[in-house]
């Protein structure tokens, strides 16, 4: 059986369409994908739509042919539209952040920015030298600093090199589903923003090794001390 050709006009129509296709890429934004529609002959407005007070979005091409969709809200508008033209930054949304734990990562580590800690209040001059003077009497003259030791999962002590390929070893170990819960369990902890794409470059610190080693023995069933 003989099928009869599209009409020229819907010919056109996708000949437009691919060649402004060709144009868009995960970067485009919905102003950039719209400047671009009269060059390659597009138009588009909305038509009244039913009681519900939706609306109906009509595509259309100097060589007359149409395509309409429609839209339950204005808000739904952008999706509608870039769906007509088959817009990736909005069908498919941004990539994910992926982390490889590649022996670059290991080889050139760049550590996360820190908020400088803010300063203890000082304790008034006078009380300090009673203190001082009361464990020096204590002591027979021999002051000691009893000082309580830090937290290693608070450290921010810089990691060595062969601590950071252990530490980074030990994500490689993980399953990929296991990296996948890590991965979104470190930037979680320490605040890592999306636009960072990968975690391993920030794991430089001790407080890092720690989380690593918790996250691990977590996996593996270890009860937490």
């Amino acid at each position: 059986m003989n099928h009869a050709p599209p009409p020229l006009s819907q010919t056109a129509y996708y000949a437009a369409l691919a060649a402004l296709q060709a144009q868009l890429t995960p970067a485009t934004t919905m102003p950039e994908a719209l400047a671009l529609l009269p060059a390659h002959g597009f138009a588009w407005y909305l038509l009244p739509g039913d009681v519900d007070g939706g609306h109906e979005l009509r595509l259309c091409h100097a060589q007359c042919w149409n395509v309409s969709t429609f839209a339950n809200s204005l808000a739904d508008l952008p999706l509608v539209l870039a769906g007509l033209i088959g817009m990736p930054t909005v069908l498919l949304g941004p990539a994910d952040p992926v982390d490889d734990f590649d022996d670059q990562q290991v080889a050139e580590p760049q550590s996360p920015p820190t908020a400088e800690p803010e300063p203890e209040p000082a304790a008034p001059a006078a009380a300090v030298e009673v203190a001082a003077a009361s464990l020096a009497e204590a002591t027979d003259g021999t002051v000691v600093e009893d000082a309580e030791p830090e937290d290693p999962s608070h450290s921010t002590e810089p990691l060595s090199e062969a601590d950071r390929a252990t530490t980074l070893e030990l994500v490689k170990a993980m399953t990929a589903e296991q990296r996948k819960a890590f991965t979104i369990a470190f930037r979680d902890a320490f605040s890592v923003p999306r636009e960072a794409r990968a975690v391993a470059p920030l794991i430089t610190q001790e407080r890092h090794r720690q989380f690593v080693c918790r996250f691990v023995d977590e996996a593996e069933g270890v009860p937490a001390p």
